[in-house]
């Protein structure tokens, strides 16, 4: 079997699954059924070099819930929704921390709270999504097959 790379809609460097041969199926399971957990059905999964870019990415849209603004869109169980409201408890609650309103797409009104250290990924705005995208993409650039940067050659 041939292993192809190429990349996502994203440009992160991916492969055909090596477990399912690009089929997204596998050996059946009574909970998922034939869902492939090497590639979880996606028929393609992160390379290494993608990997390490893609880790590079998230954390730079990833800030701390306590830098959370009204209006930014996160990112919270699985799909992306627009924060309403904030409010901060005081250190002497039994939870204290950061809770904050949420609306996702479908207008469905759901409070979180958590820890103001807890990291959430953020969007905010085409632009600084896109020049953050770019930094990973041009880092993957950078990197060997192993996902590790290349070593530097001085003339």
């Amino acid at each position: 079997m041939t292993t192809i790379t190429q990349t996502n809609k994203a440009g992160f460097e991916v492969t055909t699954c090596s477990r399912c041969g690009g089929t997204g199926h596998y050996s059946f399971n009574q909970i998922n059924g034939t869902t492939c957990f090497g590639c979880n059905g996606g028929k393609v999964k992160l390379t290494a070099r993608g990997a390490a870019a893609h880790a590079l990415f998230v954390a730079s849209t990833s800030v701390p819930t306590s830098e959370i603004v009204v209006g930014d869109k996160i990112f919270q169980d699985g799909g992306w929704r627009v924060v309403r409201s904030i409010t901060l408890r005081p250190a002497a609650a039994r939870t204290n921390g950061v809770s904050y309103d949420l609306v996702s797409l479908e207008t469905q009104r759901i409070v979180y709270s958590q820890s103001p250290a807890t990291l959430v990924r953020v969007s905010r705005g085409a632009a600084d999504w896109n020049a953050k995208l770019a930094e990973a993409l041009a880092y993957q650039a950078t990197l060997g097959v192993s996902g590790r940067p290349l070593k530097k050659v001085e003339a």
